[in-house]
């Protein structure tokens, strides 16, 4: 009798170890302290149904975030592609519970084409833009204001996000063409004070020669009219700027003409440069994102300027 009891308590010993065993190996698994990069690196979706639908793709050094106003992510408006970002990602070493970053919009690799611009010092290129995140039990975590508790959770994802996948590829294309990329050359720049603009608008129209010696296509360059020397962290030396609203095709020059339009600054008391972004670039065998035809200069009976034409994006614009 005596002996059936102990071996009752025995097993009852046992299932007891075996309960706690299996409970500390859940509560365990919820505080696990050996994630690694590799378990951050790839593609993340968020898996809440809201009215954004949300792709992140990990790498290296980026974070690559994605919005859709459509779960299936088979379009992307201009509404939604205006939160395409490309940041940062601080890559922690060795293994860890938990991982928070700050997302610094790499300004060139986000806005692209007609949207970019030769950003300034507020707005420097590596901290214009900041979203925090952070990695815990399996998943990413991205608070929209801080202290809200608005969450977008991100989890795991299995499928294929081809739109999204297609963009990294031409990021991919021009990071790699910008170690060997050339800038643009500046030929000959000429002002056409003889004008029927109003009189307090002096040097109204120009045009200038610009060469692309690369082997790849260039969008949206832009021109710098500037005192001294500067950069992108001091402009106090730069008193205007002009987009080329056109594209320049590989080893080819064009002559563009432009405006100063409604600003009120004589450019041609001062020394002209040019930029362009490299990940606005197009390669052989893409076809063009728009078809422009040759700037012209129209002048009235008198041979004065009367309006420059420069076909773009947007049409026909007239100055």
């Amino acid at each position: 009798m005596g002996r059936r009891k102990h071996t009752g308590h025995i097993f009852s010993l046992v299932i007891f170890i075996l309960l706690a065993s299996f409970v500390c190996g859940l509560f365990s698994s919820c505080k696990r302290t050996d994630y690694t990069v590799d378990d951050i690196y790839g593609w993340w979706e968020s898996e809440t149904k809201t009215d954004h639908h949300y792709v992140l793709y990990i790498h290296e050094e980026y974070t690559e975030l994605f919005c859709f106003y459509d779960e299936t992510e088979q379009t992307a408006d201009k509404r939604s592609t205006r939160l395409w970002i490309s940041g940062s990602f601080d890559i922690p070493e060795g293994t860890f519970a938990s991982h928070v970053w700050m997302m610094r919009e790499d300004y060139d690799r986000t806005d692209t084409g007609a949207d970019w611009y030769w950003p300034d010092s507020d707005a420097p290129k590596e901290h214009s833009y900041g979203i925090e995140y952070e990695f815990k039990a399996g998943k990413i975590f991205w608070e929209h204001l801080k202290g809200s508790g608005n969450f977008t959770i991100f989890k795991r994802s299995e499928r294929e996000h081809p739109l999204c996948e297609k963009v990294l590829e031409q990021r991919q294309r021009c990071y790699e063409a910008s170690f060997t990329a050339k800038p643009l050359e500046l030929g000959e720049v000429n002002y056409f004070p003889e004008n029927n603009r109003p009189q307090d608008v002096p040097n109204a129209f120009y045009s200038v020669e610009i060469t692309n010696p690369n082997p790849f296509r260039v969008y949206y360059p832009v021109l710098i009219f500037y005192e001294d020397h500067y950069d992108r962290d001091d402009r106090s030396k730069i008193v205007y700027e002009s987009p080329v609203s056109q594209y320049i095709e590989a080893n080819s020059t064009i002559v563009y003409v432009g405006s100063i339009y409604e600003n009120l600054v004589d450019v041609s008391q001062y020394q002209c440069d040019v930029r362009y972004n490299v990940y606005s670039a197009m390669f052989e065998g893409q076809k063009p994102v728009v078809e422009v035809g040759t700037s012209e200069v129209i002048k009235d009976d008198s041979g004065r300027v009367s309006e420059v034409v420069v076909k773009s994006f947007h049409g026909q614009r007239v100055f």
